[in-house]
């Protein structure tokens, strides 16, 4: 009869704590609810901050943004360039009054600004205070009628300032130029090599202080490159406006990486650009853009990476940055 008393008890004890932890699960998160909402409704956030065009007082329009070493935000504006302490804004001028549409931060942590028919940097005045400098002074006077300099780049060799019709690289106070016969499109950065994509002739680096076809280049001669990101040790992709993805290597042969139905079912479709997730190397997201819209319009190879429109190129802001999950 002992043992059997004993087991009932036992028996019963376990009841009791089941049902205590079943009333404990309901009744948690009761008590979560009861505390004040500020007291969780951060957790897990990031901080974010957003600004109106009234809150800075400038143009709605933004084109690139840096941040020195002291932790100041500067934003190319299409009034200007905005400094932001982390408290207030102020607007810097250019100095024709054009539009910032590039900017870029060296190693020293000295800004330079492309702007339209204009280039130059950021520098303090007698009051410590950012004015902009400009550095047209150091072109030759034949070329200093450019238009946009959609692109500034700040690299170990120097800094470039890329717009349609020609090519600056300022280093040592001094001014170099590049022309084309034909027309720049865009450039970009690869592992500190300088690429940009020449109309009708392909994509072209910088290798010994001359720019030259790239290795596998005159792949594309008749194709728009709308960015050019590192893939593995010794190659890159090239995501193309209406062609998908090559993968090109520094031999010089070109793959293409995206040709199945994903991308050809959606050929009206236009890619906008593509960067790698900083918390997870290797991984890709390609942005894809028709009218005014994200889309999802890539094959099998990478439907396992997360799709986001992400204006990576320095294309026109129509582009709609919401981002889609794969199917």
């Amino acid at each position: 009869m002992v043992p059997v008393c004993v087991e009932a008890f036992r028996l019963r004890e376990m009841k009791l704590w089941r049902y205590g932890f079943v009333v404990a699960l309901v009744l948690f998160p009761c008590s979560l609810q009861a505390q004040p909402a500020s007291s969780f409704d951060e957790v897990g956030r990031f901080y974010v901050s957003s600004f109106a065009p009234e809150d800075y007082n400038a143009r709605p329009q933004n084109w690139g943004i840096v941040q020195d070493e002291r932790g100041f935000i500067y934003v190319g504006n299409s009034d200007g360039v905005l400094e932001y302490d982390g408290v207030s804004w102020r607007l810097i001028p250019i100095s024709n009054r054009s539009i910032a549409r590039s900017l870029a931060v060296d190693a020293q942590g000295r800004i330079y600004v492309g702007a339209i028919g204009e280039l130059g940097e950021l520098a303090p005045d007698s009051l410590g205070r950012m004015r902009y400098v400009s550095l047209v002074e150091h072109i030759p006077a034949e070329d200093r009628n450019f238009s946009d300099v959609w692109k500034t780049y700040a690299l170990p060799e120097g800094v470039y300032f890329q717009s349609v019709d020609r090519l600056f690289r300022w280093q040592d106070g001094q001014m170099k130029v590049w022309r084309t016969q034909t027309r720049f499109h865009l450039s970009h950065v690869v592992r500190d090599t300088f690429y940009v994509h020449v109309w009708e002739r392909g994509l072209y680096s910088m290798a010994q202080d001359t720019l030259r076809r790239a290795p596998g280049g005159a792949t594309f001669a008749g194709q728009d490159i709308y960015a050019l990101v590192p893939h593995g040790a010794d190659a890159y992709l090239a995501i193309t406006r209406s062609r998908g993805i090559f993968r090109c290597r520094s031999a010089g042969d070109v793959l293409r990486q995206n040709d199945g139905p994903g991308w050809g079912r959606q050929q009206r479709g236009t890619a906008s650009g593509a960067s790698l997730r900083g918390h997870e190397p290797g991984r890709l997201q390609p942005g894809v853009c028709r009218r005014g819209r994200s889309l999802h319009a890539l094959s099998r190879y990478f439907q396992r990476v997360l799709v986001a429109a992400l204006n990576a190129s320095g294309a026109p802001g129509w582009m709609s940055r919401r981002p889609l999950q794969p199917r």
